[in-house]
């Protein structure tokens, strides 16, 4: 995996005494900037890192459009099982039915609602990614020069998976979109990773740790999950992480997908309806296929937020 360095600006230190009687020269205020900050030089390339202490410097390639060439349908999408770590959409990505709540799935995102409209993937896959972003725009942009990208980027996977263990959209319609603000959820993944990090937990594990914590109800004091205990839910969250690390650094290697565009115009429109109800607990998981071999049984729990 490449990692960006840290460029330091040499600072030319003076020793020469001013002349006697002469007005020390002052300095002239410089008004802070709010620009975006520059990219690194060796990160024009387009690569990555997830050691990078602000995201905004990787803005523009985790919104690019269409959303299928951006950085956030390559990594969520491999989290989801939907993408491969190169970038080319598996079996999974036309529709296919959750393990874990029994909802039709379609699109990188896995997404869950829209099926009464039978959504084609590409369709479902600008749907999701909207409410995503809303959730950057809206909260957590507010973290993107406070915590590494590895930090960021799975907090939007964890929007992708269980909203509620980040945020909710208020006054959002049935599929978590909304023009509303983006209110946090108290015990939510933030709040998770800097109690991880007071404890003295770092880098990965301090995130998998706020990941797997975050699904704890602060009111019942139980963990809202679909998997039979935490141990298979700690799996799965240590699944995803590890598939999203797998897409930066095929993404940092320049791996892209030859014929992206005639891939995805030879894939068929779904065209199936889904076998179940849209009953879904934001905070609960939804379990991708790829995450069947981390749990013995699924236990359905579709608690009302």
């Amino acid at each position: 995996m490449l990692s960006i360095g840290v460029h330091k600006i040499p600072i030319q230190v003076t020793t020469q005494e001013p002349v006697l009687g002469e007005k020390p020269a002052t300095k002239t205020p410089v008004a802070k900037s709010t620009a975006k900050p520059d990219m690194p030089k060796s990160n024009q390339i387009g690569q990555v890192s997830l050691e990078a202490k602000s995201t905004r410097v990787y803005e523009d390639m985790l919104w690019k459009q269409p959303v299928q060439k951006s950085l956030i349908w390559r990594l969520i999408g491999a989290a989801e099982g939907c993408v491969s770590a190169d970038g080319q959409p598996t079996g999974n990505y036309n529709g296919h039915v959750d393990p874990g709540n029994g909802v039709w799935n379609r699109g990188a995102f896995s997404y869950q609602f829209g099926n009464g409209e039978n959504l084609t993937p590409q369709q479902a896959d600008d749907r999701q990614a909207a409410k995503i972003k809303t959730f950057y725009d809206k909260l957590i942009v507010k973290y993107a020069d406070k915590y590494d990208f590895r930090v960021i980027i799975n907090a939007l996977d964890l929007v992708n998976q269980a909203p509620l263990t980040v945020g909710r959209v208020s006054g959002a319609n049935a599929d978590g979109n909304g023009s509303g603000s983006v209110i946090e959820s108290a015990g939510g993944f933030f709040q998770r990773y800097d109690e991880a990090i007071a404890a003295g937990k770092k880098g990965y594990d301090a995130v998998l740790n706020a990941r797997v914590e975050s699904f704890k109800n602060p009111q019942t004091g139980n963990y809202d999950t679909t998997f039979v205990s935490v141990y298979w839910l700690t799996k799965d969250q240590d699944r995803r992480m590890r598939m999203i690390e797998q897409a930066v650094e095929s993404w940092n290697k320049g791996v892209r997908p030859e014929s992206f565009d005639e891939a995805f115009i030879a894939l068929p429109e779904s065209t199936v309806k889904p076998p179940h109800s849209n009953v879904i607990n934001e905070r609960a998981p939804r379990v991708t296929s790829t995450a069947a071999q981390f749990y013995l049984e699924v236990t359905y729990n579709l608690r009302q937020q």
